[in-house]
């Protein structure tokens, strides 16, 4: 039984909405079998986000996934990652998500969706940027949204002190999925229930 099956119908058809997905941190993996949790340039964090965009695109969204590579994993990486957001917002996007995986203990991202084990997903937004109010208020529409779809999935919203790139566009978020202790399987289950929460949010727009 795939893991959204309990979630509302997404009507393709109904959505005529487009999403670019990106990475900062590009090596970042999950090493609950190898005990590697950074692999420059390859990390396991692309295939989240390629989970993402295939759950997006069942629901007839559009998706451009970046694969650069914004390595090292340093101070800098939102400096390099900010170009490769800048050429995707060429494309006028309906939102801009910025795909991670958290360091935080296991047991605080562990749940089960719909009777499958699944990684939770938090939000992060940066207040130092103007666009504050804006991303926060779209953050909130989703974290709604997962709440009603899969409860317990959404782990919450976290303010952090940098802009994460976000004054580029008003509805750009960073997903943390899942963390590094954890397996990436159910990361990849979290980003699929992720995708349709955003479908369900963009028929709402």
């Amino acid at each position: 039984m795939p893991l959204n099956s309990k979630g509302i119908p997404v009507q393709a058809p109904s959505i005529n909405s487009h999403v670019v997905i990106y990475h900062t941190h590009s090596d970042e993996s999950y090493g609950y079998s190898t005990g590697i949790t950074s692999k420059p340039g390859n990390g396991d964090i692309y295939a989240v986000g390629t989970s993402l965009a295939n759950s997006l695109q069942r629901s007839g969204i559009s998706v451009t996934h970046s694969f650069n590579r914004h390595d090292p994993h340093d101070i800098n990486a939102y400096h390099r990652s900010r170009r490769t957001a800048l050429q995707l917002l060429k494309e006028r996007p309906d939102a801009a998500f910025d795909v991670h995986r958290d360091s935080a203990p296991t047991s605080s991202y562990f749940t089960t969706v719909n009777g499958v084990n699944t990684s939770r997903v938090m939000i992060v937004i940066g207040r130092s940027n103007p666009n504050l109010k804006t991303n926060l208020d779209y953050a909130r529409r989703v974290k709604a949204m997962g709440d009603t779809l899969y409860p317990g999935m959404m782990r919450g919203i976290f303010i952090g002190k940098g802009d994460y790139n976000q004054d580029l566009y008003p509805t750009a978020l960073i997903f943390e999925i899942g963390t590094d202790g954890m397996s990436l399987d159910l990361a990849q289950n979290a980003a699929t229930c992720l995708g349709d929460v955003i479908a369900h949010v963009m028929i709402q727009s």
